[in-house]
């Protein structure tokens, strides 16, 4: 039988067609075999689960249940016990394919990278310089100056020795502050640390008709 072909019932024609969308319409085996299969994702504008469909939002299912699908992913996103298994969680999040890119650090599967906000720290601020202010400032100095010597009588020679000027300092420095004062700049927060994002609907993981 073509494509293009009808199926006579009782109720009605039924039209055999390669995208079907209406009532009494089908399509082939081929063509359903090659729509989704079990553990693939989609984006829907959908708030719920629909037809097969489960929003990825981090949940716990039974593995008798929906055992085509863990056997897909089994407990890579954790489990509650031996009955269960869980969903990834997309929630609020950026979907990134696993695996090693070009120069990229290698990603495996229920890895949770990133944060909304972040504090730099010490080493990760750029080499850089501050302003100071510095108004000057003096020391205080006392000098203490000492002569000792012996007079000679006029009219008699001195030997060179006998007139010693003998001139001594102590120099005391009181203590000072200079008042240089290192400006501080930057308020410590965080900063945001996130991509232009604009949030649409949710991520669905495709479990099977159960």
């Amino acid at each position: 039988m073509s494509q293009s072909e009808n199926i006579t019932k009782t109720y009605g024609m039924v039209s055999v067609k390669r995208d079907p969308i209406s009532e009494l319409e089908v399509s082939t085996k081929r063509y359903v075999d090659t729509r989704w299969v079990v553990g693939d994702l989609k984006y829907s504008i959908r708030a719920t689960d629909h037809i097969g469909w489960l929003k990825c939002d981090g949940r716990s299912l039974s593995r008798t249940n929906y055992a085509d699908l863990f056997n897909v992913i089994g407990t890579t996103y954790g489990a509650d016990d031996s009955y269960t298994f869980k969903l990834p969680d997309c929630r609020g999040r950026v979907l990134g394919a696993i695996g090693t890119g070009s120069g990229l650090t290698a990603r495996s599967a229920g890895t949770l990278i990133g944060s909304e906000t972040h504090t730099l720290t010490v080493s990760e601020l750029p080499s850089h310089t501050h302003s100071i202010t510095d108004p000057g400032h003096t020391h205080t100095v006392a000098n203490t100056v000492g002569i000792t010597g012996q007079d000679t009588p006029s009219g008699l020679d001195a030997s060179p020795n006998e007139f010693d000027l003998n001139t001594s300092f102590t120099t005391t420095s009181s203590s000072s502050t200079t008042g240089i004062t290192v400006n501080a700049t930057g308020g410590g927060g965080a900063h945001n640390n996130m991509q232009p994002t604009a949030f649409v609907g949710n991520v669905y993981v495709f479990g099977g008709l159960v």
